[in-house]
Order: structure tokens, then sequence, then C-alpha cells
């Protein structure tokens, strides 16, 4: 009904969100293009490192650059690890902010710190699934790649 305020946010929204959020590292770890790509909206932006980059063409580019980086030697694997999410909005969009650690594995099999930041999402609801209208990366140490 026009005028009437949006409906909040269910549990299962917010459970929704949080696989989402928690797809976004599985896809990135597991080197699954399709699957990364398939989380954002179809005009959907990712902003870290190198900027602004939309669309369907360049995020995939970007899952497959960050896959090819993680199957490169010395590394031998990465893990990223999200934080528990703040998640606010109604139940067509939210904003989400979640702090998240990437760990890779030394030749030597040692864990290393290889970058660690906030998230900053604006997700909404598409065909009825969480997706990311835009993925915001603000490192606070380290780098990708």
């Amino acid at each position: 009904m026009p005028g009437s305020p949006p409906e909040p946010l269910t549990a299962q929204d917010r459970l929704d969100i949080g696989d989402l959020l928690a797809s976004y590292s599985r896809c990135l770890d597991t080197g699954d293009v399709d699957g990364y790509v398939s989380l954002f909206a179809p005009d959907g932006v990712l902003d870290g490192q190198g900027g602004p980059r939309a669309g369907v063409a360049a995020l995939r580019r970007v899952a497959q650059a960050i896959a090819a980086a993680a199957a490169a030697p010395p590394v031998q694997g990465q893990r990223h690890f999200a934080g528990q999410p703040v998640i606010e909005g109604d139940r067509q969009r939210a904003v989400v902010r979640s702090y998240f650690l990437l760990l890779r594995q030394s030749p030597s099999g040692e864990p290393l710190i290889r970058a660690m930041g906030e998230y900053l999402d604006a997700c909404v609801q598409v065909s009825g699934r969480w997706v990311f209208a835009r993925r915001e990366i603000r490192l606070l140490l380290g780098q990708f790649g």
C-alpha cells in the first residue's frame, strides 16, 4: 500500500544476508567465479583497492584475478574470515557492516595475515534473493592480490 512504512527485516532475512556474506568468502577461497558473480545484482558494484568495478563482466574479472592469485606460488591456500555483521534496513534493502581478515598460508605452512579491513555493503532483494548492490572494501592493513 502506498505510503505505508517499509516492512522490517525478518529473522530469515538476517539469516539469508549472513549466508550471502559467508558465500562471498567461500567463493573467493574456492575459486568459484560463477558463484561469486551470482552474489551481486546485475549492475552490482565492488569498490575496493582497484577502484569501483560495476557489472557482471567487471566482477567476473575480479573473481578470476583473485582465484589466480590464490593459486599462484608461493601461496598454499587462503581463507577469508568475516566477523559478525551488523545489519540494518528493511525487507527490500539493508546496509551491512562487518570486519574481515584474509589469511594465506606460506610455503613453510605458517599462516600470514594478508589483509584486514571492513566491508560496507548495500544489499537488496532481487527475485526474492539477497544480493550485493554494492560492496565497499575498506582496507585497514595489507593488500589483495
